[in-house]
């Protein structure tokens, strides 16, 4: 009777082993499949591992004291909570680069009316004309406005044009592109509270769009309409092949920064534009901060105008554009918009950086001293936004925004900061896009666990010329500010990021 419940218990331990060394395998295997560890600590972890099987077999089957019996029940109910914690660790962090690097810009079409049109619903709308821009666009209509039957469509050649029709009551309904929304506001600044969105393919813009405030004209240029509108200008143009980012080799990103808060994906002018030549190897990065107003040859269109117009064609018309104007290839993106950098800032503890001028901004009234600065999420957005109480104006803010990239580089790599990468990266899977591969994020992430230490962040600047009256392709028939680029110091930045890309 004692040897059959002696051999009973035998069997209950080899179960409960079996089970545990399965587990165990089966947590090593989705670890090393997560593509996170160097192979040196790696190994280190499988190592790990044995041991822990090996130590948790000896004390279950070896001679029968308590204390054996006790310490492996310990182990194994430790190690099963940290399997368990772990795997759903590194599950987060799957989903969250999953959805950053499979995200796409997506288009955004509403029926506008005037703020005190008669027609309240969607559905109320019959029989009435469309004014558009884009042709190809028409089925739409019927999908926003399904009782609007026998409608003619009224083409106009821009959404300037098209908005103003409707200013001037010639259109009382204008499909309308949400991503020139706001190129619109430098127009009219207050054209969410003068207008109506009636429907839209994304319906949350008419709950975002109900508590609309009056803007403040600081936050536009004056803009002159003229007489006769001037003919696009057509600039030069060359594709730049860029390359797959897929391990720790040297790259080329554009930061693009689009003036929104909301989902990244939704198209909006780039108000920030920075490349970046990024040296894994040498844990070297250049900064270099394209002005917003450069007058570039846009992408696919052939013509010229200001570089922050290229964001409503999409973040990779802007990266080929940033591309064409410094003549070379650009090869990934990271999209982000204003809400991703305050939030960013403060899931870190906020950034520190180094003022080279004191100022007070224009909104909000922060006084930012010269030296080395302490902020959170609120001043570090409101650092990297004011413009117009810096010495050089939109050029300052470049340098600022190189700036608080730099802080946010310099506090994420810290070992507390990297520890909570998950929740980082979960966090802000919804304020920012990108186009590097699944496998380039884990090799980058594990790259820098591998090596670790500092990187060198360094910044250089683009300057331009201020010219007014340049034809627009977006914004024909308006007198707008351009910066037009300075040859010589497009050819030295090129120089410099083509440099950092150098390995030994």
């Amino acid at each position: 009777m004692n040897k059959i419940k002696k051999d009973s218990k035998i069997s209950i331990k080899m179960a409960i082993l079996i089970v545990f060394s399965l587990i165990s395998v089966m947590f090593t295997v989705y670890v090393l499949l997560a593509r996170f560890l160097p192979l040196k600590y790696a190994v280190i972890f499988i190592l790990i591992i044995i041991l822990l099987n090996v130590a948790i077999y000896f004390l279950m089957l070896t001679q029968k004291k308590k204390w054996k019996i006790i310490l492996s029940t310990i182990l194994i109910v430790f190690s099963l909570i940290v399997f368990t914690l772990g795997a759903f660790v590194l599950k987060d962090v799957n989903r969250a680069i999953s959805k950053v690097s499979s995200s796409e810009e997506t288009d955004v079409y509403s029926i506008i009316v005037m703020k005190n049109n008669s027609y309240k619903m969607a559905i109320e709308v019959e029989k009435e004309d469309i004014a558009l821009v884009d042709s190809n666009k028409q089925s739409l209509i019927q999908e926003l406005l399904p009782n609007n039957r026998n409608y003619k469509t009224n083409p106009h050649s821009s959404y300037p044009e098209l908005v103003e029709a409707l200013y001037e009551r010639t259109e009382q309904f204008i499909l309308f592109d949400e991503a020139f929304r706001e190129i619109i506001y430098s127009i009219h600044p207050n054209f969410d509270v003068e207008t109506r969105v009636l429907a839209s393919t994304n319906p949350n813009i008419i709950e975002e769009l109900k508590n609309a405030k009056i803007r403040s004209p600081l936050e536009y240029y004056d803009i002159i309409k003229k007489d006769k509108p001037d003919k696009p200008e057509i600039g030069e143009y060359k594709e730049y092949e860029s390359k797959n980012v897929e391990s720790a080799e040297p790259f080329t990103m554009l930061i693009s920064g689009i003036d929104t808060y909301g989902d990244t994906n939704t198209k909006s002018r780039s108000d920030v534009n920075i490349v970046m030549a990024i040296n894994p190897q040498k844990n070297e990065i250049l900064m270099v901060p394209v002005p917003r107003d450069a007058y570039v040859t846009i992408a696919g269109t052939g013509f010229k105008d200001k570089l922050t117009h290229a964001g409503v064609l999409g973040v990779e018309t802007t990266k080929n554009s940033v591309a064409n104007a410094l003549g070379m290839p650009i090869d990934t993106y990271v999209k982000v918009n204003f809400g991703t950098l305050e939030e960013l800032v403060d899931l870190l503890g906020g950034i520190t950086i180094n003022n080279p001028y004191a100022f007070t901004t224009i909104h909000g009234g922060y006084y930012y001293p010269v030296g080395k600065l302490r902020l959170d999420g609120k001043r570090a957005l409101s650092f990297s936004r004011e413009r117009y109480a810096l010495p050089a104006g939109d050029f300052d803010r470049g340098k600022n925004q190189a700036l608080v990239i730099k802080g946010i580089i310099d506090e994420a790599i810290k070992p507390r900061n990297l520890t909570k990468f998950s929740a980082i990266l979960e966090q802000l899977s919804n304020l920012f896009m990108t186009d590097l591969s699944d496998e380039a994020i884990r090799s980058i992430v594990q790259n820098q666990l591998d090596k670790g230490g500092s990187w060198t962040v360094n910044s250089t600047s683009i300057t331009a010329q201020g010219q007014m009256g340049l034809p627009s392709y977006m914004m024909p028939g308006y007198n707008l500010y351009f910066a037009v680029l300075d040859e010589s110091s497009v050819t030295e930045a090129r120089e410099q990021l083509l440099e950092v890309m150098e390995t030994d």
